[in-house]
């Protein structure tokens, strides 16, 4: 079976561009520019990009791991931990020390309506791997918000190897966990207004969607397990046309898809990275060397874009050039390029590293 997917890392860095083109319309709007933050599209765009990355993560390593399994007849889960803090950790805590310790002693970093104030339970929220958590509380972090999906990714990581290792019958793993959390999220909205705790609890049960992460996961059972029938339909190529002019069309739209919004996001998503990741007769191919290479630095662009957006809007506040086209440009420009010389000289020293806690079959995650 297939260890690599180039298609997968276009998908990655368009998830990204998602992200940062709506961060781009906030700190316009943030810093009193001309914005378009409120259009329905660009409101949709952050979110859907966000579900993006979790179908795609909740597919590679549910895939890596069923394949871990049937290979070794096990999953050597203290390898996979580690794994996963050699390739996430350093770059988010680098980010956390930035924006904790360095940037607020800059005045020239400084955004408006973010401040230190409980500065203790927010640095250990977010030492911890809880940046969803104090999000959800109301409590946010300049150049550290984008960090809350890191969270809610490293707690479904915590108990995805484990539920895997112990449940046999996969499928009816990752259909559970979607019904359990979607009936965790109705009972919470419906009692939302019934006790303030209930009402965090709903926040914070919506900042750890381990749900889309298990469409991703259903999506790779689907294939390893081969269930020909849901293949056929899943590789059919009026579906794969019917659900990207969906998609399409959704997020030109900005349509928003009433309490199961982010579940029917993940299942089309879900049905592209399928197809795009191991049907060989995809309608959609991502062959452009480039891409695939932006998409191998997406953690970088993720991590990095609020900080270089909101540098080239200071610098061209300060050069009285405030004009659209240029804050695009010298955003995604500065963000690519410190991502680059992140990935190449920093991120890939541990990633190097992961290769000790690979098996020799199985080492491309």
């Amino acid at each position: 079976m297939k260890l690599y997917f180039p298609n997968l890392n276009t998908l990655r860095f368009l998830a990204a561009m998602l992200v940062m083109v709506h961060h781009i319309e906030l700190f316009k709007e943030m810093f009193g520019l001309p914005n378009i933050f409120h259009n329905h599209s660009i409101q949709l765009m952050s979110k859907i990009g966000v579900t993006l990355f979790f179908v795609l993560s909740g597919f590679l390593i549910t895939y890596l791991l069923l394949l871990e399994q049937n290979t070794y007849e096990t999953i050597d889960i203290k390898a996979f931990y580690m794994r996963r803090i050699l390739r996430i950790w350093p770059l988010y805590y680098l980010i956390i020390m930035l924006a904790f310790f360095i940037f607020p002693q800059l005045s020239f970093m400084h955004m408006p309506g973010h401040d230190l104030s409980h500065w203790l339970i927010k640095f250990l929220f977010f030492i911890f791997f809880m940046p969803n958590v104090i999000h959800a509380l109301g409590a946010g972090l300049a150049y550290g918000t984008q960090t809350w999906s890191i969270g809610a990714e490293e707690q479904f990581y915590i108990i995805w190897p484990w539920l895997m290792r112990l449940k046999k019958n996969k499928l009816a793993l990752v259909l559970g966990v979607i019904f359990i959390y979607v009936l965790f999220k109705y009972l919470f909205a419906y009692f939302y207004n019934t006790h303030q705790i209930i009402a965090y609890l709903h926040r914070i049960w919506y900042l750890f969607p381990i749900d889309n992460m298990a469409i991703g996961g259903l999506f790779a059972v689907i294939y390893v397990n081969q269930y020909q029938k849901i293949i056929r339909f899943l590789e059919h190529k009026i579906l794969q046309t019917t659900v990207w002019s969906a998609v399409i069309v959704l997020l030109i739209s900005g349509k928003s898809l009433g309490f199961f919004h982010h579940q029917i996001y993940a299942l089309l998503f879900g049905v592209l990275v399928y197809n795009l990741a191991v049907n060989k007769q995809s309608v959609v191919q991502f062959k452009i060397k480039i891409f695939d290479y932006l998409g191998k630095i997406s953690y970088g662009l993720y991590m990095y874009h609020s900080i270089f957006i909101v540098l080239s809007i200071k610098v061209l506040k300060h050069l009285n050039f405030e004009n659209t086209t240029a804050i695009y440009i010298l955003s995604l420009a500065s963000t690519i390029l410190i991502s680059i010389l992140s990935y190449e000289f920093f991120e890939k020293r541990f990633i190097a590293k992961k290769m000790k806690y690979s098996h020799e079959k199985i080492s491309s995650d």
